[in-house]
């Protein structure tokens, strides 16, 4: 629920598994704890191996662009790092562990390092999760670590955003405008605008979070501010929701309608309208729930909620004596 993978990977939502491995590749080699000692490296090298465990996967990648992280959390009987390979193993097996292995292809990417030979037995050692690997001069970073001397990060900033019932019920895409202040490798400020994607999924709940990690504020010592965007339910001239997902519609029906019968005429999500016939006399406050016209359920996809229809019998307050009789002579 909430993290954007493409967004942990720096990849667009249409990136080939070869443009994901070259992003992984990147992110790896500059946040393995054995090479990036500052506060939260480690933590990204967990964040970007999941993201490349789960968007080189078709299977978990089809759940993910569907359904999110809250639909893998289902689908894996709980979501955790754990459930996916150890980082250090999907280090070792994108980059393998010939001696001999090139880098040749992230020269385009800001790496213009000698990585002719990456793993060498005259190489410094130290252990990270029980394999070999290189020590802190095997690399000439041309860059500045972004974490350098970084101790806090600032607070999360959440802002909401209000979408639809009939979003809800298919699923949209919303894209937000981000300005941000970014330094550069000299330390200079500048502004930076940039288009967010949230992909809302069928029937999400409010409440849901979506969290763009570190796109807050660029500050000397500081680590950016996860920006945390929070679905909500906007009013419906109809309709409300509740906690499973199944719409509330208030029909008004007169009291006459009540007494003789009548056909109702109620409105969907979708925009049809269903004829609903009262046989019964509805006592007020009555329900009736109409199947699967309620919104997606996120947990089961291809199932929906009910639409609850709550009957509001319009008594009048004031009856003329004719009207009485009229009444009276009904029954």
């Amino acid at each position: 629920m909430g993290r954007d993978f493409y967004s942990v990977l720096g990849v667009p939502r249409n990136a080939s598994e070869e443009d994901i491995k070259k992003a992984y590749k990147r992110q790896a080699l500059l946040f393995h704890p054995d090479k990036n000692k500052s506060p939260g490296a480690e933590e990204q090298f967990k964040r970007i191996s999941e993201a490349y465990s789960v968007l080189t996967d078709p299977d978990k990648r089809r759940i993910f662009d569907a359904y999110g992280e809250e639909g893998l959390k289902n689908e894996c009987g709980g979501f955790g790092f754990g459930a996916f390979t150890d980082p250090v193993n999907i280090f070792r097996d994108v980059f393998g562990d010939d001696a001999d292995l090139q880098f040749s292809d992230f020269m385009d990417g800001g790496f213009h390092s000698n990585f002719s030979r990456l793993f060498s037995t005259t190489h410094n050692t130290s252990t990270f999760g029980g394999f070999k690997h290189f020590g802190d001069d095997d690399f000439d970073f041309p860059c500045p670590d972004p974490f350098k001397k970084q101790t806090v990060q600032d607070p999360p900033i959440e802002t909401n955003i209000q979408v639809t019932l009939e979003e809800l019920a298919t699923g949209c895409t919303k894209r937000l405008k981000l300005n941000r202040q970014v330094l550069s490798s000299s330390g200079q400020a500048s502004q930076e605008e940039k288009i967010l994607t949230i992909e809302v999924k069928p029937g999400w709940k409010a409440g849901t979070k979506v969290t763009f990690e570190r796109h807050g504020d660029q500050k000397p010592g500081v680590i950016p501010a996860d920006i945390i965007f929070v679905i909500g339910d906007k009013p419906h001239q109809y309709f409300r929701r509740d906690a499973e997902n199944n719409l509330l519609y208030t029909a008004k029906v007169n009291l006459i309608d009540v007494l003789r019968g009548c056909v109702l005429q109620i409105p969907t999500i979708n925009g049809r309208v269903l004829a609903v016939q009262l046989n019964e006399v509805i006592q007020p406050g009555t329900q009736k729930r109409v199947p699967n016209e309620g919104l997606p359920l996120p947990k089961y996809p291809g199932k929906r909620g009910d639409m609850i229809v709550t009957f509001d019998v319009e008594i009048p307050t004031n009856l003329t004596m004719e009207q009485r009789q009229h009444i009276a002579g009904c029954f």
